[in-house]
């Protein structure tokens, strides 16, 4: 092990296990977490961390600053070590993006062109003759275009 690696496992272990937790973007208190007996057994062996573990989220629940300076110091020291740096900047990437919706698969429907569709063809109107009016509008769609969106499945 080297001296980067070292100091950063130096610094973990002066953590407590929620805090580590905590920077390794893993959720302390997941219900596998709970499960798992951990919080009771941090508040049988270690009453101090737990305690220090519940003023901290008492204070987190209002403001997250207290975060900061032991998550730059936490970085500061992935830094020094790319694969861990890299992993880390990894797992930042994919909880961020977890957060982000995914968008439907296939072609965005055209819904506006599928209702005036449907209302000129509740007008009367033939598919040549919508042709003309779309191609008067500077708009050119196929017979078979139109005549897909007059299917009965598309009117919902």
């Amino acid at each position: 092990m080297d001296s980067a690696e070292q100091e950063l496992q130096k610094f973990l272990d002066s953590l407590p296990e929620w805090r580590r937790k905590w920077l390794f973007h893993q959720d302390p208190f997941s219900s596998q977490w709970l499960s798992e007996g951990h919080v009771e057994k941090l508040s049988k062996d270690s009453p101090e961390q737990f305690k220090a573990m519940m003023e901290q989220l008492a204070l987190w629940k209002d403001n997250f600053a207290d975060d900061g300076p032991i998550r730059e110091r936490y970085e500061t020291l992935l830094q020094e070590n790319p694969s861990r740096w890299r992993e880390y900047r990894n797992k930042l990437k994919r909880e961020a993006l977890s957060y982000v919706p995914k968008g439907k698969p296939g072609r965005k429907p055209e819904r506006k062109l599928a209702e005036r569709i449907w209302k000129l063809h509740a007008e009367g109107k033939s598919v040549p003759e919508m042709q003309r009016i779309f191609r008067a509008e500077g708009k050119n769609y196929s017979r078979e275009a139109i005549e897909a969106y007059l299917k009965t499945r598309r009117k919902k």
